[in-house]
C-alpha cells in the first residue's frame, strides 16, 4: 500500500467514533462477534495493513485492493451494506415511532416545480425510510436516507473528513429535502456513515434523538428499558454509535475478502 494510501485510512480510522468497534461489546446473538481470521483482516483494515490471501484481480477485471474492494459494485458489497444499516435503522426506528415504513415511494409529481434543479423529479423515487412521531409531534413525517461511504476512495483522499461528511449530507437534501418539504410535507434527514466508522452530525443528532424518545417512553409508560436497547448495551451514545460502527465494519470485512 502507497504512502498516501496508509496516510489516508490513518486520518479516517482516527475520526471520531470509528475506534468505537474495538470497545463494542460481542454480542452474539446481534451478529456482533468476530472469528480470529476476521479480527485480523478488521485491524489490517484500521491500519492500512495488507490482508493476506487477498486476489490479485477483482471479478471486475480490475485490479484488486481494499479500498478498490470497498467501493466496486460487483458482487454487491456496497449495496449489502447499506440496507444493513438501513435496516438496522429501521428496526431501531420500530421501536420508538409509528407508521414506520421502509423504501417508501415517494407521491407522484403533478407539474410542481422546484427551486433547485437537482431535485429529484423521478415518478418511482423512494427513500429508506419513512416514521412519524420523530423530530415533530405524533403525526410529523419524517424521511430518511442512508449513505455509507468509502473516504479513503481516490477521489476523497484530498478532502478532510468533516467535509467529506458535510458533502454527502448537503447532496442527499440536494435531491431530496424540497420535494419532501413541499410535496410531502415533511422533514428530511440524510443518515451518513463512513465504512471505516464514525458519522456525520445530523447523524449523531439522530442518535441522540432515538435514544432521548426511547427514555421518554419507558418513564411514561412504564416499559423495560432493556426492551428497547435490542441492538447491545445502549447505555449512552458512544455505545450505540460503536455497535453501529462494529456493524458496518463487518461488512467491510466481507468485502475485502471476497474472490473471483
Amino acid at each position: 500500500m502507497s504512502l498516501s494510501s496508509s496516510s489516508s485510512r490513518s486520518r479516517s480510522s482516527s475520526s471520531s467514533s470509528a475506534s468505537c468497534w474495538l470497545t463494542a461489546i460481542p454480542l452474539e446473538q446481534h451478529g456482533f462477534t468476530l472469528h480470529k481470521s476476521a479480527f485480523r483482516d478488521a485491524l489490517c483494515l484500521r491500519y492500512g495493513w495488507h490482508p493476506s490471501n487477498l486476489p490479485d484481480i477483482c471479478p471486475c477485471g480490475s485490479k484488486f485492493s481494499v479500498d478498490h474492494s470497498l467501493s466496486c459494485p460487483t458482487g454487491g458489497y456496497p449495496s449489502i451494506r447499506h440496507n444493513e444499516v438501513r435496516d438496522l435503522f429501521t428496526n431501531l426506528l420500530t421501536e420508538v415511532c409509528h407508521d414506520v415504513h421502509k423504501e417508501p415511494v415517494l407521491q407522484p409529481l403533478n407539474g410542481e416545480v422546484f427551486q433547485k434543479r437537482c431535485t429529484t423529479s423521478d415518478e418511482n423515487a423512494r427513500l429508506d425510510i419513512a416514521v412519524s412521531g420523530f423530530w415533530g409531534g405524533h403525526f410529523q413525517r419524517t424521511f430518511f436516507d442512508v449513505r455509507v461511504f468509502n473516504p479513503n476512495a481516490s477521489s476523497y483522499k484530498s478532502v478532510q473528513i468533516p467535509s467529506l461528511y458535510k458533502r454527502q449530507e448537503q447532496e442527499k437534501k440536494r435531491r431530496y429535502e424540497e420535494r419532501i418539504n413541499n410535496v410531502e410535507l415533511s422533514s428530511f434527514t440524510p443518515i451518513i456513515l463512513a465504512c471505516t466508522g464514525g458519522c456525520s452530525k445530523l447523524t449523531s443528532i439522530f442518535l441522540k434523538r432515538r435514544l432521548r424518545i426511547t427514555s421518554l417512553v419507558c418513564f411514561w409508560f412504564h416499559h423495560d428499558p432493556q426492551r428497547f436497547y435490542s441492538v447491545g448495551d445502549r447505555k449512552s451514545l458512544s455505545t450505540v454509535n460503536r455497535d453501529l460502527n462494529f456493524k458496518s465494519l463487518l461488512f467491510c470485512s466481507a468485502s475485502s475478502l471476497s474472490t473471483p
